[in-house]
């Protein structure tokens, strides 16, 4: 009776065990497949990397600057990489989701040129390959047409296998623009880079505003001659004829566009007198854009060069946003095209491709025309683009400092007709006069335009003063004629082609002023057109390198604006009259000296003499308080003359020097100018330089107090500057040449590893009997540090359950070196080590750990160091993290991600990172947050099945397992011994269910439900007389965790304790003591008698 007592208690104990088994809980974590295509991305993100960052970019940017890029990629695939730096529109930030940078790919930035590339858009870059082996490739750049202008889309690289480079990029921008540069790798997806932002900002003198079609200009106006002839300026009248407008109501722009170099483009427009005008490639585009009559035909020939072909021609109608293709062109080497200009604006477009190796010949020709395709300032093509503004026509009224007069009416006489030798060119002679007595040549400018009548003209511009570099070259050219200046110079260059007449000579004089001004030809064959280039190239070069410089000054040369689109304007030149000198007295110190009373420029006498030993005086002149002194405009004949100082001015020593100065016809005196440069007596200031906080930065590398800058300053709010002291590696510096007073000095420069200090020291230099005084001064700067710490989130990978142990106890060792370290060159021996372990915060619920007291384990770690305030601290230098010890229930395996969830170490892996200063910032690389991912330990079901007599193993019975959620995770079928095993189970609720048996047997009736792990405490591992040793303890919650367990079903389920050990195999399962054994045998009856039950 009392067995029969017992059995009801034993089954109640088991049922409490059962519901204890069978508590539900949530799902966490990844599947295998999951995990493996993580694992796939991440392996191509470290396979490929691309990253372009901009030098000095904390120097602000003006239109015309450059900038430079540095760029690295790096291919470490089996296969070709196709990398890409595409130029957007900045002016809308990105999004933060990368996938959507693609769509600002359509959008270009409209200004931003890349310097440095050949004729072809390509640059060669060197890519370093395994073995120190390296390979050339080339940079490409690819253009596209947006808002009828040739824009920069991306430059593209392309790097071999294994392949890696590192160059610098220069780009510039002639206008306002933001460009944002996106860094890609385009493969079979796109990976991209950090982007930077490039901003060109217009500075105080840059205007927005552009040259209108209806600014208000001086109106040109004709005497009686013009009045006689009838002849008038353009017309713009509106002609109503049935309701329509005339195609001749208004004027508008021609562009022509041609971007590649290959071949040209004839045009002839059908103006009188008109003639073919030949239109070189010019590397931004446009090549040419006039102004013309609505009606006017031109008649065009596309022409390729020998070795080139036809690649498109395409035509832009202004109220059309599609381009016209003119697609029967393609692969030609000649096309004939006319054009009519109605009522918008057009332009043109032409590519020339190669179609086979060029010759030497040939490519000496290509060579030849880098000149002119590098060229983007002709007149016309320059006002077009906007680079000429308000301000710049402004300065032709600014009479008061014009470097010469300008007339303000010049009469133009249309002389004979001239023409090449060959006759295939003919212009017309062109004599000027007026009021102010000018007499001399004109030399036409637009040649593919008609000649302006004779008349009155009144609006001249001086080319000096607008365009001096093309100015000098006319003023060169013109004084090549036949009894000028440097008719020598037209005898080399023309002394053969002009046949000794003056005449030829002029009309090749047209020929290079009006290359020059439109970049094209007229009238010439190839022979001639590379004589005529050359040609021009020289004189451009000559102009401008100071060969000629007092020969030119002599000269002035203006030109006529007709304002007439039909017609071209004029150029002449002008002998200047008597000239004089100027001299500008400074301070070598004008930072110190200025404002200063012991000081002044003002009362120095320049006696100026006619000969170079100075004795034969002439004048002499004194300065102002601006420290100017000059002769009147006309008080010198041409020759040469010498300057020399007889009395210094207040405060400065004598100038020694001689000045010469040359005459030659004419020029104002402040234009012939020289500086004279005089220091005054000084003084020294000598600073040493100390450490506030040693402990952090002595005998680091990563500080040095060399470096350090202390600027002198004459007033307290340090806005007066004055010089400059920098320290050196012992800390010490000398600020020396300072005039006597009081001085103030602050630090502007910290040196390496430490903040600047806002500290103002007085210093007071008073006068002694040594002829410097100097003065002592002590500084202390704190060392600059990381109080940012590091911060690691710990998480499980795998189903979350409330059986998953706790991942309090982890524990993480953070290493210091005192230096900037990379994994392979980390020194033997860290400055300090610190273990930090895993805690849960109560508050959020999170595990984690963090640098700092609370989290440290003492007995193993070093002292912390600390700042000022006593704050747990990182000093500049290296780092490393590295999980040692996990917590109970998990492994080592596992990845350290960065808050943007990139792996930077798997499997307890060494993280390496610096700590450094980067725009400005004190950081950590790779920044300070991570998550810890860690595996945990699987779990295992073992399941034997015997024949009814319980010995015999039973082959063949087929079990299922799923999980929580009712998934199938594994279906098997016992061996010859009867067994199966279930393994690789992460922590969940297991349901068992046999599903086929051998004939003869029967189903197992209820499933068996299995939780992994089960967690037991001291007290039953005593009781329950487990083997300890194949269990896991967790020290946090003071229980043992068991994964694996054993059942034996015999038409019944015959249930064995599980034992633990992870990878333990399955014969080390230990069976149970007497006490468990009663409690199994009566899970074996009740088993053997639902069994039996469902045999009935």
């Amino acid at each position: 009776m009392k067995n029969k007592k017992i059995i009801p208690v034993l089954l109640l104990i088991v049922l409490l065990l059962g519901n204890w088994f069978t508590i539900s809980h949530n799902v966490y974590g990844s599947s295998e497949e999951i995990a493996q295509n993580g694992l796939s991305e991440e392996l191509l993100t470290e396979a490929v990397m691309v990253s372009v960052s901009r030098k000095n970019d904390k120097e602000e940017l003006h239109p015309g600057n450059q900038a430079t890029l540095l760029v690295k990629m790096s291919n470490k695939t089996d296969e070709k990489g196709q990398f890409r730096i595409y130029f957007c529109d900045g002016e809308t930030p990105l999004p933060q989701e990368k996938e959507q940078w693609s769509s600002y790919f359509t959008k270009a930035a409209q200004s931003v040129k890349i310097d440095g590339m050949s004729s072809e858009n390509k640059m060669p870059i060197m890519v370093k390959l395994p073995e120190k082996e390296k390979e050339e490739t080339l940079l490409e750049i690819h253009q596209k047409i947006e808002n009828e202008k040739i824009v920069t889309s991306y430059a593209q690289l392309e790097i071999p296998p294994e392949g890696d480079t590192e160059f610098e990029l220069v780009v510039s921008s002639e206008e306002e623009e933001k460009a944002v540069i996106i860094p890609t790798v385009e493969n079979q997806e796109i990976v991209y880079g950090e982007p930077v932002y490039v901003e060109w900002k217009a500075d105080e003198g840059y205007t927005e505003d552009r040259i209108e079609g209806d600014t208000e200009m001086t109106e040109n106006f004709s005497r009686e001659e013009q009045e006689a002839e009838g002849e008038n300026a353009e017309e713009n009248l509106e002609l109503e004829i049935d309701g329509e407008m005339s195609l001749n109501s208004e004027s508008h722009k021609f562009r022509t566009v041609i971007p590649q170099k290959g071949g040209v483009l004839n045009l002839l427009y059908d103006f009188e007198e008109a003639q073919w005008t030949t239109v070189y490639p010019k590397r931004n585009g446009l090549a040419t854009a006039d102004t013309l009559p609505g009606g006017t035909v031109i008649k065009t020939v596309l022409l390729a060069d020998p070795g080139y072909c036809i690649a498109s021609c395409r035509i832009l109608e202004e109220d059309s946003s599609e381009w016209k293709e003119i697609e029967e062109c393609i692969g030609k080497e000649r096309y004939e095209l006319e054009i009519e200009i109605l009522r918008e604006d057009i332009t043109l477009e032409i590519f020339f491709e190669k179609k086979r190796e060029l010759t030497v010949e040939e490519e000496t020709y290509q060579t030849s025309l880098e000149f002119i395709y590098n060229r983007d300032d002709c007149a016309d093509v320059k006002e077009d683009n906007g680079s000429k503004n308000k301000a710049e026509l402004q300065t032709l009224k600014d009479t008061d400092n014009r470097l010469a007069a300008v007339p303000d009416n010049v009469y133009l006489e249309v002389g004979d007709r001239i023409s090449y030798p060959s006759q295939t060119y003919i212009s017309h002679e062109f004599n000027i006069s007026g009021c102010d007595g000018i007499v001399g040549p004109g030399y036409c400018m637009n040649p593919n335009k008609s000649n302006p009548p004779s008349g009155w003209y009144s609006d001249i511009r001086l080319l000096d003063e607008t365009r001096p570099d093309y100015g000098n070259a006319y003023k060169l050219i013109m004084l090549t004629n036949y009894g000028m200046d440097l008719q020598s110079w037209g005898d080399f260059w023309f002394g053969i082609s002009d046949q000794g007449q003056k005449k030829y000579r002029e009309i090749y004089i047209h020929a290079i002023i009006g290359y020059l001004e439109t970049g094209t030809l007229l009238g010439l064959n190839s022979e001639e057109q590379r004589g005529v280039i050359n040609i021009a190239n020289d004189v451009y070069k000559r102009a401008n390198n100071g060969e000629v410089e007092g020969v030119l000054k002599k000269y002035r040369v203006y030109e006529i604006h007709t304002e007439n689109a039909k017609m071209q304007n004029i150029c002449f030149m002008t002998r200047n009259s008597k000239g004089g000198l100027s001299i500008q007295k400074k301070s070598s110190k004008p930072d110190i000296t200025s404002n200063n009373e012991y000081y002044s420029l003002q009362g120095a006498v320049y006696g100026i003499y006619s000969d170079e030993s100075c004795t034969k005086q002439i004048m002499t002149m004194e300065t102002d308080h601006n420290g100017y002194a000059a002769t009147s405009d006309d008080a010198l004949e041409d020759g040469s003359y010498y300057v020399k100082e007889q009395t210094p001015s207040k405060g400065y020593m004598l100038d020694t020097n001689t000045y010469r100065y040359d005459i030659a016809g004419g020029g104002k005196a402040a234009e012939n100018k020289k500086i004279s440069s005089e220091p005054p007596k000084m003084g020294r200031i000598d600073i040493t330089k100390t450490s506030a906080l040693p402990e952090i930065s002595d005998h680091n590398q990563c500080y040095d107090l060399g470096g350090a800058e202390y600027t002198i300053y004459k007033n307290q709010d340090c806005t007066e500057y004055v010089s400059k002291i920098v320290t050196d590696s012992t800390g010490c510096g000398t600020g020396d040449h300072l005039p006597l007073g009081i001085y103030y000095v602050k630090e502007t420069k910290a040196p390496k590893g430490y903040e600047i200090s806002q500290a103002v020291y007085t210093v007071s230099l008073t006068e002694s009997e040594e002829s410097i005084t100097i003065e002592e001064l002590n500084v202390q700067d704190y060392p600059e540090n990381y109080s940012m710490g590091i911060h690691i989130i710990k998480t499980g990978k795998g189903k979350e359950t409330l059986e998953v142990p706790t991942l309090e106890g982890t524990q993480f060792t953070v290493k210091y070196y005192d230096g900037f370290f990379n994994q392979d060159s980390l020194p033997d021996m860290a400055e300090r080590i610190w273990v930090i372990e895993v805690k849960k915060d109560k508050e959020t619920g999170k595990f984690l750990t963090e640098l700092g007291d609370e989290y440290l384990v003492s007995q193993l770690s070093d002292k912390l160091y600390k700042n000022e305030n006593q704050e747990a601290v990182i000093p500049y230098g290296t780092l490393t993290v590295q999980e040692t010890k996990p917590a109970s229930g998990y492994t080592l395996k596992g990845n350290l991600k960065d808050k943007n969830g990139k792996i930077v170490a798997v499997n307890s892996e060494l993280y390496v990172a610096q700590v450094k200063k980067e725009s400005g910032n004190i950081m950590l690389e790779g920044g300070n947050e991570f998550i810890a991912e860690d595996e945990l330990i699987h779990g295992s079901i073992k399941i034997k099945k015997y024949k009814s007599d319980g010995k015999t193993p039973l082959e063949g019975a087929e079990f299922e397992i799923k999980n929580r959620e009712g998934e199938v995770v594994q279906v098997k079928t016992t061996d010859k011994n009867g067994e199966i095993i279930f393994d690789k189970l992460y922590p969940d609720t297991y349901t068992i269910t046999e599903k086929k048996t051998v004939e003869g047997n029967t189903l197992l009736k209820e499933p068996l439900v299995v939780q992994i792990p089960a967690k037991v405490t001291k007290e039953e591992i005593k009781e329950n007389n487990i083997d300890e040793s194949k269990c896991i303890y967790d020290p946090v919650e003071d229980v043992y965790y068991i994964y694996n367990y054993v059942y034996e079903i015999t038409n019944h389920a015959n249930f064995q304790i599980p034992m633990t050990g992870g990878e333990i195999p399955y014969e080390a399962f230990l069976f149970l003591s007497v006490g468990i054994v009663l409690v199994i045998g009566a899970v074996a009856v009740l088993m053997k008698k639902n069994d039996s039950g469902s045999q009935k």
